[in-house]
């Protein structure tokens, strides 16, 4: 896709992952989850590593993050992932990004970071159904804190 064209989630190419859910309903997926509204989690923050980290170990931890935090989400009855994505951008240079958009599948990652990266820029957007905000909310902060052992502070 050419740089600044909308993808097929009308977020910018090249400006990053949108932090905010505005404009994105979702509402399509609302026949896979009659009567749910999606519980959305979308935010920013900036992860400090000691000792800098590689990008296959960056990968790991998020690899990680995410299979424990669809477990979480599935017991507290999410019926449906829409999609869990995100970036991290390092200072340093360069860009990976990951998407989930089932519950049985890995990560699949693009991109390239430069290392090591001592600190990145993570950028996520969660929106699962069957489940609350609050819901979402808590199982992202519990399972990036267990499985990311870095200083994160996280904005939305």
């Amino acid at each position: 896709m050419a740089p600044g064209k909308k993808n097929h989630h009308g977020d910018r190419e090249g400006g990053g992952e949108a932090s905010s859910s505005a404009g994105h309903s979702h509402t399509e997926l609302t026949g896979f989850a009659p009567g749910s509204e999606p519980a959305v989690f979308a935010a920013v923050a900036e992860v400090s590593l000691a000792p800098a980290a590689t990008a296959s170990q960056l990968k790991a931890a998020v690899d990680s993050f995410v299979l424990a935090l669809v477990d979480q989400l599935v017991a507290a009855g999410c019926v449906l992932v829409g999609h869990i994505k995100g970036a991290l951008e390092s200072a340093t240079g360069g860009r990976l990004m990951f998407s989930v958009t089932s519950a049985t599948e890995a990560p699949r990652w693009s991109g390239n970071l430069c290392e090591p990266a001592p600190e990145v820029r993570v950028t996520l957007n969660v929106i699962v159904f069957g489940v609350t905000d609050e819901e979402a909310r808590g199982a992202v902060l519990r399972c990036w804190s267990a499985h990311v052992n870095a200083s994160t502070e996280w904005q939305r």
